[in-house]
Formats: structure tokens, sequence, C-alpha cells
């Protein structure tokens, strides 16, 4: 079949008849693809910069409905699904590495990632669990009375169980109140008990005796 190329021609002039097109390479016509209109098998074919035995082939799969492909007006290289396999999606997201991301505000109460930076930042407000030295005014909840535990023991506890007890200076003792009982004639600021006290007072008893001197004195 005969082509009749258009006369005068301008570089990179292009020019298409039926399903083959031509660019003017400004000496001669150069093929740089051809198209085909069928509706099964759809192909165009590039030649490339070099008109050699090597193209580049676009083919279309039969539609089972009608598709539409839209190319954005943008320049840029196309790329392909296996370009992607470097990227994460950004639906669940499985990561691999060491993952980075912005640290977040002291503080952030939000869905933003936090990054290990930002929890030691918070971890600095908090006491560990072993040997924690706190400053400040702790406050923890109040025992009740009479728990005898490994649960902190708050100032409320404490004053609560020493209202049971009598102060070392000046008590003033309620009910009956025991003691331990000295040995007799013990000379100390030990409490004296009731026993201890009649134990003494037997041996200050005087005898029946009227012949028995006590100091000088018959009886």
């Amino acid at each position: 079949m005969a082509i009749n190329f258009p006369d005068s021609p301008t570089l990179n002039q292009t020019f298409q008849q039926a399903d083959r097109a031509w660019q003017w390479d400004g000496e001669k016509w150069k093929a740089t693809g051809t198209t085909s209109s069928s509706t099964v098998g759809a192909t165009v074919v590039f030649e490339g910069a070099t008109d050699d035995a090597f193209e580049t082939t676009l083919t279309a799969t039969d539609p089972t409905a009608d598709r539409t492909i839209t190319l954005p007006n943008a320049s840029g290289t196309v790329a392909f699904t296996s370009d992607l396999s470097s990227y994460a999606p950004l639906a669940s997201p499985t990561l691999t590495g060491t993952p980075a991301a912005p640290t977040a505000a002291a503080d952030t109460d939000t869905t933003q990632i936090a990054t290990t930076a930002y929890v030691q930042t918070e971890l600095g407000d908090y006491a560990p669990l072993a040997d924690p030295t706190f400053t400040g005014t702790p406050d923890a909840p109040t025992a009740s009375a009479n728990t005898s535990t490994t649960q902190l023991a708050t100032t409320a506890f404490v004053m609560t169980e020493v209202g049971d007890y009598a102060p070392l200076a000046s008590p003033t003792l309620t009910g009956v109140p025991a003691a331990p009982t000295a040995a007799a004639d013990t000379n100390t600021t030990q409490v004296a008990t009731t026993a201890y006290v009649q134990t003494e007072i037997a041996a200050l008893a005087g005898p029946d005796d009227e012949n028995t001197i006590i100091a000088g004195q018959v009886f």
C-alpha cells in the first residue's frame, strides 16, 4: 500500500495512516508504532528511539464490560505493580526493619504513632515498680483499719491505727491496763503492778511475836 507522506515535514512531525504511525527525524520518516482498532486483543506497538527488532507492546485484556483508563495531565514515569513491593499498604501494614515516625509532643493523647522517644518522655513522669523514689506529696488509697498486708499505709491509715495506742509521754490509760510485774524489792522507774505492790506490803507487815525486836522496838 502506497503511503503519501506530507511534503516539507518539520522535525518530530508525526504522521499516521491506518494503524501505523511515523515521525520525521529531520532526514527520514521513522516508524513509531502501529495501532489496531480491533476490539479483541487490541495492541499498541512502540518502536522506541532505535529502529530495530525490539518494540514495546501494550495489550488490552478482553474486557467484560466497558472500561475507561484515564491518563493524568502530568509528566512522569509509569510505575509497575512490582515497584510497589517496597511500600506498605495504608490498611494493616506489616512493617520491617526499623520504622521511623515523627515524635509527638509530650502528653499527646491521640491515635498518632508513639515513637520510642515519646514513650521514654512519658515514662519520665512515672516511678518504676522496683525501688521507686517518690517526690512531692504522693497519694494512695487508704486501707481499712487493722489491715496487715503489703499495701501502702497512708497517713490517714497510720493515724487511725495510732488511735488504739497510748503515747509514750504522759499516757492516759483506760480500762484495766496491764504490765509485767517487777521482781520483789525492785527500785526503778518500772511500772508497779498491783501484784508487785501486794508483795511489797506483805513484806512490811509486823510480826505477831511480842518478843520480836524491830529497830529497837519491842512488840
